[in-house]
């Protein structure tokens, strides 16, 4: 059950990071279309045919996008062969950073939203929210994924445990009934000897 809930969350983050990159791409090209039709307006201008206000930012989005699309399905293979067993150290790294990248996107888009026209503040909006979306799968991937596999060993030594102390106690009952079997058998041996030596002639 954990396992299917694990291949399905990422699912998940595939299908929410191909999504976000297919809506940076359109709107992209949203923008290119009215900056042609409004060259004359400084506003549009700032957005330098993206929703990032630097070449940088916008560098930044289509790296993480990308960039977690190929990770994203790297890490699913990698579910299908080990299964059951913990994350590595190089999955929860990824994960981790998977976290970051997307929320710092998610407030990088959403900090630029009053400097844009209404027409192209929806497509802010929404890959905003898809970003954060993103980065709360990871988050979920990591805290309840990270442990597949049930703690075999504090289980069995519980049961080594109460068979330790099993065996203790019956060594203690055996010990007792045993102590007990002779004491007896020496009062028996005494009222033997006592009752060989009783005087008959009286």
């Amino acid at each position: 059950m954990k396992f299917a809930a694990c291949i399905c969350l990422k699912v998940l983050q595939i299908i929410f990071t191909v999504a976000t990159l297919i809506l940076k791409k359109l709107s992209d090209k949203y923008s290119e279309r009215l900056l042609t039709s409004n060259q004359k307006r400084l506003t549009e201008w700032m957005l330098l045919n993206t929703l990032s206000l630097t070449k940088e930012a916008d560098e930044f989005s289509l790296l993480t996008f990308t960039g977690y699309i190929f990770i994203s399905m790297i890490l699913l293979i990698c579910r299908f062969t080990e299964k059951n067993s913990n994350y590595h150290i190089c999955e929860i790294i990824l994960l981790s950073f998977g976290v970051i990248f997307f929320t710092t996107q998610g407030l990088l888009t959403f900090s630029i939203v009053e400097q844009l026209q209404d027409d192209v503040s929806v497509f802010s909006y929404v890959i905003g929210s898809l970003s954060f979306i993103c980065a709360l799968l990871f988050a979920l991937d990591l805290f309840f994924f990270k442990r597949m596999s049930e703690p075999k060993n504090a289980i069995s030594q519980t049961d080594l445990e109460w068979k330790t102390k099993a065996a203790t106690y019956k060594q203690g009952l055996e010990i007792a009934t045993n102590e007990k079997t002779a004491c007896c058998r020496q009062a028996v041996l005494k009222t033997e000897k006592k009752l060989t030596y009783l005087r008959t002639d009286l």
